[in-house]
């Protein structure tokens, strides 16, 4: 089902107007402003008047206002789940902030993300993501898209300490080092993940030095220093926009808020030092400001600080009476929303029946596998803005049999070899897909497609419904299934009923060889993202070539393909 167009997705006039026109000024108001605004949310959470979680970033302002005063506008954001900070300080949009947390259809992902997904992609932010394995890869493949294309664009992605004990950190990192991707990483170190200190999960060494191990340019600096960071995102950048690959910033800071809520000094399963408060509130980034600049008077930063406080606390009472006038978000609407069910008709009539491919077919004599391999290379030929990224490519056996005829002709251009990560190179695919690209990810195995779960069942199914349908996944994951092979219990698994129950995402598992090229076709022209399942078993079989018009491409469901009077049997894959 589509989302209905939203008429409120306009600001509403409530946009922030800066005061101050120095550049020193400016960024003193932007922290205010961001400050102001999430001291305005948390006071909302105690009230009542939202609830749901929410992840302050006081005390953290310096690191997004400094990262994001040296992008340009073109250049691409994203953050996890504590990314109010860095949404503001990229987009200015205060009104589809609050109303997202207050589930208004005004909000800036239509009241269906809240504040752990929020998009703004007209204004360069490309979205919050509330689990630590979201943003990364995310990031790291719209990233890809924006190399491949020549935009010259910059991908920044906020993450947080606790993300480097996750494999797919070293997995990102990695890919994004071999394929030099235009990218900066921030790691917003506080200190503290949900639950623990960073000393009792981490041993005593820098987090830079996980990015240097992977050959990517690191600096370590005080988060909490609008001028360090500053001086140190210039300098990360200078190398990134020269062509020199990613680049990695360790903003040492302090979140003066809980992990969740309005509970200052308290983690779930930790209670935080108020010795160890009161130091880090003694180097707040607002308070170090103003300290460093004492030489242009003390006294005149504070009053400023006044005058702007009240400027900024009468904006955020109108604009939070404006999104209390707007409607909620009917429950009701979310129901049948977690696929757009759009499939690009007019790319698969340009590709379909192409003569010097597929309509030399002697369909009697041609099977599973050739079928399938006529098919993409219809594809890839018709398309550059189709791309395939996975492991083996390169192979003529396993998983590149498929691409064996013309690889060497699209190698590194719209085929591409990738490390053995399947979470990263799913994650990838998300990225180039969202980007605007049409991404086919390929693993040798269903049981090795496990490690890109996360990937496929939290981030490729969930997107476009917790963006409100503004973001489209145009993914498809084409996995070989090599059951009754010999191979063993890890090796031979054939899981798709598992992935059938996952809302927002299409499972295709072609019987036929014909079924096989309208159904990869429609799988990668399709606006959902698709799991495609390539059972090995068919591969050598063609005994059976129905019409290609048999099935509807906008719901590709069951079909009869022979009729009887006394039973009907139900098949997919090889059982058919």
């Amino acid at each position: 089902m589509f989302f209905k167009p939203n008429v409120e997705d306009e600001n509403m006039g409530l946009e922030y107007k800066f005061s101050c026109t120095s550049p020193l000024e400016k960024a003193f108001e932007k922290m205010l402003l961001l400050r102001k605004t999430e001291r305005l949310i948390e006071s909302l959470l105690e009230s009542g008047k939202i609830y749901g979680p929410c992840h302050l970033g006081l005390g953290q302002e310096a690191v997004s206002v400094g990262v994001i005063d040296c992008l340009q506008n073109e250049d691409a954001v994203f953050a996890g789940h504590r990314g109010h900070n860095a949404y503001i300080a990229k987009t200015n949009d205060i009104f589809g902030l609050l109303s997202e947390l207050g589930r208004k259809a005004s909000g800036c992902s239509r009241g269906y993300g809240g504040s752990t997904f929020l998009t703004n992609k007209a204004r360069g932010f490309w979205g919050t993501m509330p689990i630590l394995s979201g943003p990364i890869g995310a990031a790291a493949g719209v990233s890809f898209g924006s190399k491949l294309i020549g935009r010259g664009q910059i991908t920044v992605v906020f993450i947080g300490d606790s993300l480097a004990e996750q494999g797919i950190f070293h997995e990102v990192l990695n890919f994004s080092s071999l394929y030099r991707l235009p990218i900066l990483f921030v790691c917003e170190n506080n200190g503290y993940s949900c639950n623990v200190k960073i000393n009792d999960r981490q041993p005593a060494r820098s987090i830079v030095d996980l990015a240097e191990a992977q050959k990517i340019p690191a600096i370590s600096t005080d988060g909490n220093n609008y001028f360090e960071v500053v001086k140190a995102t210039d300098r990360l950048l200078e190398i990134c926009r020269s062509d020199d690959g990613p680049v990695f910033l360790e903003a040492k800071t302090f979140r003066q808020s809980s992990h969740t809520g309005f509970v200052r000094s308290k983690d779930i399963g930790v209670e935080r030092d108020c010795d160890e408060i009161k130091y880090w509130n003694a180097r707040d980034p607002i308070v170090q400001f103003k300290k460093v600049n004492c030489f242009n008077d003390l006294h005149y930063w504070e009053n400023l600080e006044v005058k702007l406080t009240y400027k900024i606390s009468n904006f955020l009472d109108r604009t939070w009476k404006a999104v209390e006038s707007k409607s909620e978000v009917d429950p009701k609407e979310f129901y049948g929303k977690s696929l757009s069910d759009k499939v690009e008709l007019s790319s698969i009539e340009n590709i379909k029946f192409r003569p010097e491919v597929f309509g030399n077919l002697d369909k009697k004599n041609h099977t599973y596998l050739e079928v399938l391999q006529d098919a993409i290379q219809e594809i890839i030929q018709a398309d550059p803005k189709v791309l395939i990224i996975g492991q083996g490519q390169s192979s003529p056996w396993d998983s590149g049999k498929w691409v064996a005829k013309f690889f060497k002709e699209f190698d590194g251009r719209q085929i591409f070899e990738t490390p053995v990560s399947e979470a990263a190179t799913t994650a990838v695919g998300i990225g180039l897909a969202i980007y605007g690209l049409r991404a086919i990810v390929t693993h040798p195995r269903f049981d090795f497609m496990l490690l890109a779960m996360d990937q496929i069942v939290n981030q490729a199914a969930k997107i476009h419904f917790m963006s409100g349908g503004k973001i489209r996944v145009p993914l498809v994951v084409r996995v070989q299934l090599y059951r009754g092979n010999g191979q063993g219990a890890q090796h031979s698994q054939s899981l798709h009923s598992m992935f059938s129950h996952v809302p927002g995402l299409k499972v295709f598992m072609p019987a036929v060889p014909t079924d096989v090229s309208t159904l990869l076709k429609i799988a990668v022209y399709s606006d959902d993202p698709v799991l495609f399942i390539d059972d090995k078993w068919l591969h050598d079989w063609n005994n059976f070539m129905p019409d290609q018009t048999d099935i509807d491409p906008i719901n590709p469901g069951p079909r009869c393909i022979c009729e009887g009077t006394d039973i009907t049997i139900v098949g997919i894959g090889y059982t058919t």
